[in-house]
């Protein structure tokens, strides 16, 4: 009896909606582009304690271990393009102005990255942006800082606590779930 009812309570924790994406605790979750390492959670997992990914102009499944994103694994699953390898660390949710679940952090110290340490906002949700120096708009799960160029520094905070602050701004405007995560590593993929 006890395990029928916790099957009932998954079936309606997660779900399809009609665009085929997954739904979890009622939260729409991004799509996954790169569907690896294997049967590991989307990165907007608030159950999972996995806590690294990648987004390469999509996501990456979650994981605990580094090691599933070395250099190898990386050449054989993400297509080279004109796009940047983007390796992060979950640290925060956000939703409709408040932190809903928080972990523990520590800067991992990659000198080949001159953005590592810095805080990155992503969206449960594609957001369109108007960028000015494409003058054109652009959906995208990352959340831009500024939306004058589309460099890599308009994405990143150096401050936690700026980060958390327009994460709660940008939830509560816009009903959408923010992750504030933080960069360890980044490869020019071309």
């Amino acid at each position: 009896m006890i395990f029928l009812s916790l099957l009932s309570c998954n079936n309606q924790v997660r779900q399809t909606n009609a665009q085929g994406l997954i739904k979890a605790d009622n939260m729409e979750l991004p799509e996954i582009t790169y569907d690896f390492p294997e049967n590991k959670s989307n990165p907007f997992d608030m159950s999972s304690d996995d806590r690294f990914f990648i987004n390469a102009s999509g996501f990456t499944n979650l994981t605990d271990d580094l090691d599933d994103f070395n250099i190898d694994t990386l050449g054989a699953k993400i297509p080279m393009g004109y796009k940047t390898i983007i390796m992060c660390q979950k640290i925060c949710f956000v939703h409709d102005g408040k932190t809903l679940k928080t972990w523990d952090y520590e800067i991992i110290n990659d000198l080949k990255s001159e953005i590592n340490g810095r805080y990155y906002l992503y969206s449960n949700k594609k957001r369109k942006t108007f960028l000015t120096d494409w003058n054109r708009d652009v959906e995208s799960y990352s959340v831009l800082r500024s939306n004058k160029d589309a460099s890599i520094y308009s994405y990143l905070w150096e401050s936690y606590d700026e980060a958390e602050q327009y994460a709660k701004e940008i939830s509560e405007k816009e009903d959408i779930t923010v992750m504030i995560s933080l960069v360890i590593n980044s490869i020019s993929w071309h």
